[in-house]
């Protein structure tokens, strides 16, 4: 075959490759073991990034001779892609849909449901990434997290074959030269928005378009086979260590993807180029028959894995022990086994018995089958009938988050409203007061609130999820919006005499630390420069800027009253306890006194420092909130949290009195200060 303008060299062939069943094995391993939180796979997710970069090689692979040849058919392309990803997708999306009838709350089966929804149509990155907020439920209560990769693949695949077939047409055939221009303006946009737009880029099939384009292009031949074994052996190890570096070395604080996903992309790259005209070591390791066989139920056991992994912990209402993770994952080699053979096989290949017609037909049907299915039990409201008054009680404890939707600084910072909420007395002549912190914060005001309308007092609220009170000494923030507004509501206290008092409450446990609390996965919210993030030295900047904060504000006139931490708890109180109840089971997630103090011994060590300064007073939440042993989450019945670590109204009427004495001195003696 001639090969086409634009092409460089002839494509390579379509023969069967063990190797790349092999390099799937080491993707799919690489991810199934990140998700059970085995040891030494904290970087597993790049597991992803390998299969993008097998996807376009391969799919190029298949479908550019055809456009050259004039051959290529979208019914065709699609067809090929119902047998491939349509019979086990909708075997797991059914199966997870059922168990979750049985397991599940009715609020986390409504999720479930309108998930499958979105999955049913290759739209799960978009609903995923809506979901991508501050205060959303962690990934590990998502059963179907993991099919956002498919949707990335198949929005792919709506826009490469009709990009081929414009090159074909209208640009002579220059096949290299658009997927160039597609690889570099997609990877400029991953860069880019890794710094800016971090859940947009983790999610959509824009950032991640060059991953299978870095595919493609080896497939169309933009880089000359190795035309040596030391070349190839040399490629080889390089493409493996790359992959195993990013397996092994990067964790949830690393930035993810854009520059970080150029080792394991470019890694899966050289293995697939490595291997085009020869063998090699790292190759042969690749073709033995285990990996191969791995390589095979791979697609299978990447849709089994995740949801069995969420179910087994579901159901004890913790995180999975390694021996009980890695059963789950032995029951998914199981399903994912009898799955290739009997459910993904005997639709492919050119003996199928099931002909094109039946194949779309059938495809239709199962998708508006799920989607209704899964659209009727979220109408529902998740089947409540299954649960009985006390459970509905406790679950309907998590809607309280719904009560600080408005939790966040305003998105202009440059615009008239630096207030998130005007809080006391409406009548009083002008506000005296301020709160100032994160969601916090936001938990905490409807409090004082009530507090501050008693005292016929106003004042502000200057909130945001994650945007702790500090001033940061030029360290950078991860939501700038957060440093800026910072910097002006300083400006603003400074400049205002009648402003007497500031309220700064935090989350200072998960800033001085940079991680959530127990199995809590949660992004850092300050990102220090030139700093991995944790240890002392995290501890003695994020110390300094809060004693800097509370001194600058002390030394301005204010009364500065510091809250000091609410316990974490580390899993969705309300939840674990409605669960618990609907599934027979008893919990106990109060966390230990003992974990409370050693997590927060930065933080009570710097408010210890401040409490003796002058015009500055420390509250400590956790002196009301614990006992001797442990810290509550559940009295009278009643949970005290709303998720793992914002107070619900049970949790706020607990530390109450904490607050009053910030209203408890008269405006007389406040004049004589």
């Amino acid at each position: 075959m001639t090969a086409a303008p634009g092409a460089a060299a002839p494509h390579q062939s379509l023969a069967y490759r063990r190797d790349i069943d092999g390099l799937r094995a080491v993707a799919v391993l690489s991810v199934v073991f990140y998700h059970a939180r085995l040891p030494g796979f904290g970087g597993g997710f790049v597991g992803v990034d390998v299969f993008f970069v097998i996807s376009g090689y391969l799919i190029t692979q298949i479908i550019l001779p055809e456009v050259e040849r004039g051959r290529f058919s979208m019914l065709g392309f699609y067809e090929r892609r119902i047998r491939r990803i349509f019979p086990a997708l909708f075997v797991v999306l059914l199966a997870v849909l059922a168990i979750g009838c049985a397991l599940l709350l009715p609020d986390d089966l409504v999720e479930l449901s309108r998930s499958t929804v979105a999955t049913t149509f290759f739209a799960a990155n978009f609903h995923f990434l809506s979901q991508a907020g501050y205060f959303d439920a962690p990934s590990w209560t998502k059963p179907l997290l993991h099919t956002w990769s498919l949707a990335v693949e198949e929005q792919f695949y709506i826009v490469f074959p009709p990009l081929l077939l414009l090159a074909k047409r209208k640009l002579g055939g220059h096949y290299l030269a658009l997927t160039w221009a597609t690889v570099a303006v997609s990877l400029a946009a991953c860069i880019v928005g890794t710094n800016n737009f971090r859940d947009a880029d983790f999610y959509l099939a824009p950032t991640r378009a060059w991953e299978l384009g870095i595919g493609s292009l080896l497939a169309m031949g933009a880089v000359r086979a190795p035309g040596s074994r030391a070349l190839r052996e040399l490629a080889a190890a390089a493409g493996l260590a790359g992959i195993l570096y990013a397996v092994t070395r990067y964790g949830e604080s690393t930035k993810f993807p854009g520059v970080t996903a150029l080792p394991p992309v470019l890694g899966s790259a050289l293995l697939l180029w490595a291997g085009t005209n020869g063998t090699s070591a790292v190759g042969r390791l690749l073709s033995t028959r285990p990996a191969v066989f791995v390589g095979l139920i791979s697609y299978s056991l990447y849709l089994w894995h995740w949801p069995l992994l969420v179910y087994a912990s579901y159901v004890p209402v913790r995180v999975l022990r390694v021996p009980e993770a890695l059963g789950v994952i032995a029951l998914s080699a199981v399903l994912a086994t009898l799955s290739f053979r009997y459910i993904e096989r005997p639709f492919r290949g050119a003996r199928s018995r099931f002909d094109r017609a039946v194949m779309f037909r059938g495809g239709v049907g199962v998708s508006l089958a799920t989607a209704a299915a899964a659209l009727a039990i979220a109408a529902s409201g998740g089947l409540p009938w299954r649960i009985d008054a006390q459970v509905a009680a406790l679950e309907a404890t998590r809607d309280e988050k719904s009560q600080i939707a408005w939790c966040n600084f305003h998105r202009d910072v440059h615009g008239p409203k630096l207030w998130a909420r005007e809080l006391g007395d409406p009548n009083a002549e002008r506000a005296s007061f301020i709160v100032w912190g994160d969601s916090h914060a936001c938990v905490l005001a409807g409090a004082i609130d009530s507090l501050a309308r008693q005292s016929a007092r106003r004042g502000h609220l200057a909130a945001g999820g994650g945007c702790p009170p500090l001033l940061l000494d030029g360290d950078s923030v991860h939501n700038d919006i957060c440093e800026s507004t910072n910097q002006r509501v300083m400006r603003e206290l400074t400049s205002d005499p009648g402003m007497r008092d500031v309220v700064m409450i935090g989350r200072w446990g998960l800033y001085f630390e940079g991680h959530g609390y127990g199995p809590e996965q949660v992004r850092e919210p300050i990102e220090l420069a030139g700093h991995d993030g944790s240890g002392p030295h995290r501890h003695e900047v994020l110390a300094h800027s809060l004693v800097e904060t509370a001194r600058r504000l002390a030394a301005a006139g204010k009364r500065v009253w510091v809250v000091g931490p609410v316990p974490e708890v580390g899993f969705d109180v309300p939840a674990v306890l409605a669960r618990a109840r609907m599934l027979r089971r008893t919990v106990d997630v109060a966390p230990a006194l003992s974990d409370f103090l050693a997590r927060q011994h930065a933080v009570l060590a710097t408010l210890a420092e401040l409490e003796g300064a002058p015009s500055i007073h420390v509250l400590l939440p956790h002196e009301l909130l614990c006992g001797a042993q442990s810290c509550d989450v559940i009295r009278e019945g009643r949970p005290l949290y709303w998720d793992d670590d914002h107070l619900s109204r049970a949790g706020v009427s607990v530390v109450l009195p904490l607050l009053q004495p910030i209203f408890a001195q008269t405006q007389d003696r406040a004049a004589v200060e």
